[in-house]
């Protein structure tokens, strides 16, 4: 009969999820202060957390930028934004295909899932 090896707490599987993070600190405290990180099937739930959160937070500055160029007036500003704006569309439209593939559990898309990963 095998035997089952130690069972892990949450701590320590949020620090092992969180390794291959570019940023080890921002990833830890992004799924500790997710209530659903407690209650979710281990590492492949805190991927999608950590994919819903890049999501928000895309979201989030894309707004923050679309409100910058409704109140700019100079010219190289709204060229500034305007390539802010465009390179976050992109980056909403990746990350909500990351999430679409990581549902359905198509990993052939696990290149793009890393990239996103790697924006927290």
């Amino acid at each position: 009969m095998k035997q089952k090896g130690p069972k892990h707490t949450i701590q320590q599987e949020i620090e092992y999820v969180c390794q291959t993070s570019s940023d080890f600190k921002v990833c830890i405290d992004a799924l500790k202060t997710d209530p659903k990180s407690s209650s979710t099937d281990i590492k492949k739930g805190f991927v999608r957390i950590l994919l819903q959160q890049c999501l928000t937070k895309t979201n989030s500055i894309y707004s923050e930028i679309v409100s910058l160029l409704e109140q700019v007036k100079e010219l190289v500003l709204i060229q500034s934004l305007q390539v802010c704006k465009e390179t976050y569309d992109s980056a909403i439209d990746d990350a909500t295909s990351s999430l679409k593939h990581f549902d359905a559990n198509n990993f052939l898309w696990r290149g793009l899932l890393l990239l996103q990963l790697r924006v927290l």
